[in-house]
């Protein structure tokens, strides 16, 4: 096959079949698909390390997490960072199943899965193991920023493996199907996850209604040394900012921005009520 890459992850996908040539319309690299492709196949082998190993831990999730949430579509494109991940998932399978390494008689139960195997498959195995990786991957995005706010959970973290390990094996479209229904299940609980981390963290939302007047008075903003008012921007340089602002011939201005705080001009004797 001439391809140099192959993903058909996003909306954005060429042609709505797949992006194939020397980058993707995201535009990220073939380098980059095959780096993801390889981290991809290496969690794959880390999953299947999990099955029944004693030392799985909260770290062994984290990075499963991690590495996922890594090959969502516009989230790191960066080759060096992608290696490194793959160093570190096959440092955990290695500690997980140290014997593996150096088993005399190799059962490849925990290699890693050969992704050119899951694209060049029969389409309906494809796309059914297609939407069972695309959903973790999904599925991790929301999890990794529950992780961030320190919030996990055991039965999202097992599953996510369980995918995982489903996409690596030569099931049948019965067992893959199963799967497929179990990552809606499982995302929306890993959903309900998020919405509790960001409701304790940041409290209940709210409906507002927010105002639509057009004030007579637009308001102008001094940031980084550019004014603007009047529909027009200066350039006001230093220190002297405000008080140029201030005497400046635009009475519209209601409060000036310097250094990144907000500061209501004096002269106007009105103050701006921070957000």
């Amino acid at each position: 096959m001439d391809n140099k890459m192959f993903c058909f992850q996003c909306e954005q996908t060429a042609l709505c079949t797949g992006c194939t040539g020397k980058a993707g319309v995201c535009g990220k690299t073939a380098d980059v698909a095959k780096l993801q492709d390889e981290l991809t196949g290496a969690l794959v082998g880390l999953a299947r390390a999990t099955d029944n190993a004693p030392d799985v831990n909260g770290d062994t999730w984290r990075l499963m997490i991690e590495g996922l949430f890594t090959t969502v579509t516009n989230v790191n494109f960066n080759e060096e960072t992608i290696r490194a991940l793959i160093d570190r998932v096959h440092g955990e399978k290695a500690r997980l199943v140290p014997d593996c390494a150096v088993c005399a008689s190799a059962c490849g139960r925990t290699d890693d899965y050969d992704m050119e195997k899951l694209w060049g498959a029969q389409e309906d195995i494809r796309s059914l193991k297609s939407l069972i990786l695309f959903g973790v991957r999904g599925m991790a995005a929301y999890a990794h920023h529950a992780m961030v706010l320190g919030y996990t959970d055991e039965e999202v973290n097992r599953f996510l493996a369980k995918a995982l390990f489903a996409v690596g094996e030569d099931w049948g479209m019965d067992e893959l199907l199963t799967i497929v229904m179990k990552v809606g299940e499982k995302n929306l609980k890993c959903m309900a996850l998020l919405e509790k981390d960001n409701i304790e963290n940041y409290g209940t939302p709210v409906s507002v209604t927010v105002p639509l007047t057009v004030e007579k008075r637009p308001l102008g903003f001094l940031s980084r040394g550019t004014f603007l008012g009047a529909g027009k921007s200066y350039m006001i340089k230093g220190k002297q900012a405000e008080k140029k602002a201030e005497n400046a011939p635009y009475g519209r201005i209601k409060c000036v921005l310097v250094t990144g705080s907000i500061k209501p001009l004096p002269t106007l004797g009105k103050r701006l009520r921070q957000g």
